[in-house]
């Protein structure tokens, strides 16, 4: 995936930025793979990135030379893991960007104050030069979809994507401290999300059918027209948590 691509999903996995000339890369995880790209390439654009590895890497090579890609999905809760597992296949060969090669550490993290507010301006409200929106549509979507409106039809009201209309719900972007998002928001909404490709009925018969056994999650990801993913959490009750 190319470092001007835009990813829209916010499913959580291991990633790599890699350098398309050299094929040295660096290895990280992410709850949401759209927001880390944005946190990385806005840090790298301002050169205060807190690899310097890769920093340097980047100002010598230019951003058209790197690209950000997906290594693999999983749950939040084995991301730590999963990362440490590619670290310790990929440190021995000399390939990689990291700093160390133990998963979670923070080593060199700690963005200055200054650099925080650059990347607070660059990638949240109307400092966003590329936004569509000013605060008084904001307050108006928070405010609909308090009222029932769904984010797909908040998106087509507001000329702006699904994934848009969450962050603002979510109070990630456009960031108020007086606003507290809904409670069953975070629930990740069922049939309230405009872009759900399933109903109640479907999701029961896919609890259903996964508990008596003798059919995957790849099967029903195919049957049901929707990713593994998506299977993985409805089983677990991470989605459509209303539904018992």
């Amino acid at each position: 995936m190319r470092g001007d691509e835009v990813i829209t999903d916010i499913i959580s996995g291991i990633y790599k930025i890699r350098n398309v000339i050299n094929g040295k890369f660096y290895v990280g995880s992410a709850v949401g793979f759209s927001h880390r790209k944005s946190q990385h390439f806005s840090a790298l654009n301002l050169n205060e990135h807190f690899n310097i590895h890769l920093q340097r890497s980047w100002l010598k090579y230019g951003q058209d030379n790197f690209v950000f890609e997906i290594i693999e999905y999983c749950e939040e809760c084995d991301l730590i893991k999963r990362e440490q597992y590619y670290l310790d296949l990929y440190w021995p060969l000399g390939v990689l960007y990291n700093i160390s090669p133990t998963a979670g550490n923070t080593l060199g993290r700690k963005l200055r104050e200054e650099t925080k507010q650059k990347l607070s301006e660059i990638n949240e409200g109307e400092n966003n030069p590329r936004s569509k929106l000013i605060w008084e549509n904001i307050k108006e979507i928070r405010k609909k979809y308090f009222d029932g409106f769904t984010e797909k039809q908040l998106a087509e009201e507001y000329g702006v994507s699904v994934h848009g209309i969450q962050h603002v719900i979510e109070n990630r972007n456009w960031y108020d401290p007086n606003y507290k998002p809904p409670s069953d928001f975070f629930g990740r909404r069922g049939e309230r999300n405009g872009g759900a490709k399933l109903t109640k009925e479907q999701v029961k018969s896919i609890r259903e059918e996964y508990k008596k056994g003798g059919i995957f999650q790849k099967d029903l990801a195919i049957k049901y027209n929707v990713n593994r993913m998506t299977i993985l959490r409805i089983v677990n009750n991470k989605y459509w948590k209303e539904l018992k």
